[in-house]
């Protein structure tokens, strides 16, 4: 094949901006473009641009050299995660290249390539410049894409029924759609370049503080209406928002005010067993108690005497004496209606029958407005109806949502059972309150509230059905799922010893004060002994080299200790896959040691039965485990050999290492999964390298987190087997399994 040329390269570039239909196809299509000019066998392109990704160590330092980074001789101790588990697929060389537009990080670039050596100075040269001008070409074709994107957004957004305009930082309206034209009488000419305080009476503090919390009160210009006003920022110069005409509620937020400066009466909402839900702030000029030390005791406890039942039909009046504790009682009057939501009484020291239709408007008005939404049911279950803000939340209307069952408007099964509970204890109490439960909108989005249900009853104190009502916390439910996490990561934290505190900090001083200054250490010297600050002499490569070689010693040590203390801390997490362990035997890790196993003069065999299934598991966890156990018996076996054999058992697939070697004693099996513990071997004619007592310890937990078992069968002189099983179907498979079991034991 003829070498390839930069305008070879550009025409790829050229070819995919030409053809990509998105910014993210330009970047894939031209690195794939590259990989094959230069005769490589991947392309990998990671953005770092459009999105707020997160970086890995190896990425961060490649950002940081600003300079390519080249491994021509890749192998499982390389110096990053990253390269190791490229060299586990089969690749030999690499090379990663940092792209910047005006300083900012916008890709990095990584070819592969199955040949040791392949990256040469020339293809560094070739991929510098065409990957620079990959990088304009992208960020042109991404910003383009998302001003159109832009676009149609405000013009999709500007069709809805709900006033919105856009506007500049120097509060001139630039645009405005029909619904807030027709609020405000005016055509687009009328309000194109006007400045806000034509339309809005807003001040200049209360402007500054929209752009930070995105929320404000504005009433209108004329004074005749009220606004709640959304702002968001589109650009560094533009902001769009929505105008919710908001003056009926801010009149019964008035209304229901002047309602708590009654002298002479209260208000207060129950359920059929007399538990208040509600008390008007005055409540304490008529009980002599807080509204709020009144909500949640029952009227019967307070006078055993008064009786709901008693009433007969309603409205019916009641004089109640109710003791509050502490020497302190009163006798009120309660004039009783019964109502969609339970009971309204009006308590005073006579009756005031004209006020109960004021509270029952209220009552019915707070539904009409409220922003929470709210649900009625009959007593199966069925919707009979929803407010204002079901329909702006949910973006179901009334006539789409009526007769369906409340649950089909549940996300999940979770969900569901927690309304089955809340309706429950609602049968029982009359209400339940404060569930977290997630909703499915018409849009098929997941919205999380905070649920309360109330009991409706009819004249024989029946069910009648219920009302919900779902406040809209998604920033709350978060933040008690964060607490939550918190709290049980505290309660575990309690529970460690001196030991595993001891750990930690070791840990810690480990990862902080070793390998970052190591990882650059090897960089570093990698550049120097590649030639990238200049080229070196024979004596000053060889000790480069040595620099790097004891770098990777060190790193292959830490690295194992901060693999023991995450996997006992459960901070590794699995990269689940379909794993053929036929297939494994090919890996250039496995393939290494079973050259190192001939070299010494042992036989080796791998043997994977016809049984055996693809499983869920970890390639990468797996093949680990299995060099820990093979390299233990290469190291510990003179004569003989060494056979891996795998088998299906149940619903398990069983692994088996076996060896000819010197055996382990009933005292070493004990402690061989302790960490540190070395296994003495002085009947070995040649002593290896000591390690650091910890792969046995890695192995355990590995097969641990993937839901298996590990042991060893051994005795002295008559070699060893070491086994380990994994669930075909996985971890969580295989606990719901075992779950359902003792469910079905039980129930029998």
């Amino acid at each position: 094949m003829p070498e390839p040329s930069l305008t070879d390269l550009l025409e790829d570039v050229f070819e995919a901006m030409a053809n990509a239909r998105s910014a993210n196809e330009l970047l894939s299509k031209a690195a794939s473009g590259f990989a094959a000019r230069l005769g490589l066998d991947s392309a990998q392109a990671y953005d770092l641009y459009a999105s707020e990704k997160s970086t890995t160590q190896f990425q961060e330092f490649v950002i940081n050299t600003r300079s390519p980074y080249v491994d021509n001789k890749m192998s499982s101790y390389s110096a990053f995660p990253e390269l190791v588990s490229n060299f586990n697929l089969g690749y030999k060389s690499s090379i990663t290249l940092p792209v910047f537009v005006e300083s900012k990080p916008v890709f990095l670039l990584t070819l592969l390539s199955k040949q040791e050596d392949r990256i040469s100075s020339t293809i560094q040269q070739l991929l510098v410049p065409a990957a620079q001008i990959l990088g304009y070409a992208y960020v042109a074709k991404l910003e383009r894409d998302r001003n159109i994107n832009l676009a149609r957004f405000f013009d999709a957004s500007f069709d809805s029924r709900i006033p919105q305009f856009l506007f500049k930082a120097d509060k001139t309206i630039v645009k405005a759609n029909k619904e807030f034209l027709a609020a405000f009488g005016k055509t687009q000419k009328d309000v194109y370049g006007r400045p806000l305080n034509e339309f809005f009476d807003i001040s200049q503090e209360a402007f500054e503080k929209a752009k930070l919390n995105g929320e404000l009160k504005a009433k209108s210009a004329n004074g005749k209406a009220q606004f709640r006003l959304l702002v968001n920022q589109v650009s560094s110069n533009m902001f769009h928002a929505f105008a919710y005409d908001v003056t009926r509620e801010t009149a019964l937020e008035a209304e229901l005010a002047a309602s708590d400066q009654a002298q002479r009466e209260a208000f207060l909402l129950i359920d059929s067993s007399t538990s208040v839900l509600w008390a008007s702030k005055n409540a304490k000029k008529i009980f002599k108690i807080e509204s709020q030390d009144l909500e949640g005791k029952k009227l019967v406890d307070l006078d055993p005497e008064f009786s709901l039942q008693a009433c007969g039909s309603f409205p019916c009046t009641r004089i109640a004496n109710l003791n509050l504790g502490n020497g302190m009682s009163a006798e009120v009057s309660l004039s009783i209606y019964k109502n969609d939501f339970g009971y309204a009484c009006v308590a005073s020291g006579t009756s005031f029958e004209k006020y109960l239709a004021n509270i029952q408007n209220y009552i019915k008005a707070m539904a009409e407005f409220s922003n929470d939404a709210i649900i009625t049911t009959n007593s199966l279950g069925y919707i009979s109806s929803l407010n204002k803000s079901s329909e702006k939340i949910l973006g179901y209307s009334a006539s789409e949502i009526s007769g369906n069952a409340l649950t089909t408007l549940y996300a999940d099964e979770e969900s569901q059972r927690t309304l089955n509970t809340a309706m429950s204890i609602a049968n029982e109490k009359g209400s339940a309150g404060n569930m977290f439960v997630n909703l499915r909108t018409k849009a098929g989005e997941e919205l999380p509230c905070e649920q309360h249900v109330l009991r409706l009853i009819d004249e024989n104190n029946s069910t009648a059905g219920y009302m919900l009502i779902y406040n809209e916390l998604a920033t709350k439910r978060l933040i008690e799922n964060l607490q939550d996490e918190l709290e049980k990561t505290e309660r575990q934290a309690s529970n460690y010893k001196a030991e595993s505190d001891l750990k930690t900090q070791f840990i810690y001083n480990i990862s902080h004060d070793l390998k970052t200054p190591l990882t650059n250490i090897k960089g570093f010297a990698k550049l120097f002994y590649d030639g990238t600050f200049g080229e070196l002499n024979d004596e000053q490569k060889r000790h480069i080299g040595i620099i790097i070689s004891e770098s990777d010693r060190l790193m292959q040590l830490i690295q194992q200790i901060l693999d023991v203390a995450k996997l006992s801390s459960g901070k590794i997490k699995l990269d689940l896959q379909k794993v053929n362990f036929a297939d494994l035997g090919e890996n250039p890790s496995i393939k290494s040691l079973a050259e190192m196993a001939q070299k010494k003069g042992l036989a080796f065999e791998w043997h994977v039965d016809y049984t055996v299934p693809e499983i869920l598991a970890d390639p990468n966890r797996i093949i680990q485990v299995l060099v820990n156990l093979i390299g233990n018996a290469v190291k510990f076996t003179e004569h003989g050999g060494i056979r891996v054999n795998a088998y299906r058992k149940g619903k398990n697939i069983r692994v088996e290492v076996s060896d000819t070697g010197i055996g382990i004693s009933k005292e070493d099996k004990a402690k061989l999964f302790r960490k540190f513990y070395q296994l003495q071997h002085k009947e070995l004619t040649k002593q290896e390298g000591s390690g650091t007592g910890l792969g046995l310890v890695i192995t355990k937990e590995i097969v641990n987190l993937h839901g298996g078992k590990i042991g060893v069968i051994s005795e002295p002189g008559k070699g060893s087997t070491f086994w380990f099983t994994l669930p075909i179907y996985g971890k969580k498979r295989k606990e719901k399994q075992q779950k359902n079991s003792e469910q079905e034991q039980q129930s029998s």
